[in-house]
């Protein structure tokens, strides 16, 4: 029967793979996948780029492996946010998206980004006085795991500071880990263009 809930993109696991093998290297990054694939057997079948992955198998990888590696620190989803848009921005599939320098550019592809990693909710931005606002909405209960909500804007911040944006800081005024039914961050930045700079 196929999964009816949310998924989640193969690419979101290639990556977290990448930054283990940056952060442990390939042979410690290999014992721990493995490790994590005998707690979750789900992985235990072969993980495309294209895949749609059951997002609460992947919570659940994600939770085992914050739990074993990152002191069960949640604020560590931020890191595999940052880790995540290294990999697609620099190295991986989504390197065109840093290539014309432009902030409201970068803000609109959010909305793709999160398009493109789930199927379920939705992601906004908008630019304001020099700030944007990055809002995810219409995620089910079962679902607003703090992943979403950490992980998103460290990608979204990182992003934005690997396109040349400087001085890149965020204020949540509204999250899933707060009991919120949206998640809701201004980011300020100093634009790389010569533009406005966030307050």
């Amino acid at each position: 029967m196929p999964h009816t809930g949310m998924n989640v993109k193969g690419t979101a696991l290639l990556a977290r793979r990448a930054l283990l093998a940056q952060e442990f290297g390939d042979e410690k990054a290999a014992a721990i996948f493995a490790e994590l694939v005998q707690l979750v057997p789900y992985f235990q079948e072969p993980v495309l780029a294209s895949t749609a992955i059951p997002i609460e198998q992947f919570f659940k990888l994600q939770d085992e492996l914050l739990r074993r590696y990152y002191k069960n620190d949640p604020l560590q989803y931020f890191h595999y946010g940052e880790a995540s848009a290294e990999w697609a921005l620099v190295k991986g599939p989504y390197k065109r998206l840093l290539q014309d320098k432009s902030v409201a550019r970068f803000a609109e592809h959010g909305i793709v980004l999160f398009r493109t990693y789930f199927d379920q909710g939705a992601a906004d931005t908008s630019l304001d006085d020099g700030i944007i606002h990055y809002r995810i909405t219409g995620v089910a209960p079962p679902y607003r795991h703090p992943y979403l909500e950490y992980a998103t804007i460290g990608y979204f911040k990182r992003g934005l500071e690997l396109l040349g944006a400087t001085g890149v800081s965020h204020k949540r005024i509204e999250g899933f880990t707060t009991g919120a039914a949206q998640v809701h961050y201004q980011i300020a930045y100093v634009d790389p263009a010569g533009g406005d700079v966030g307050r």
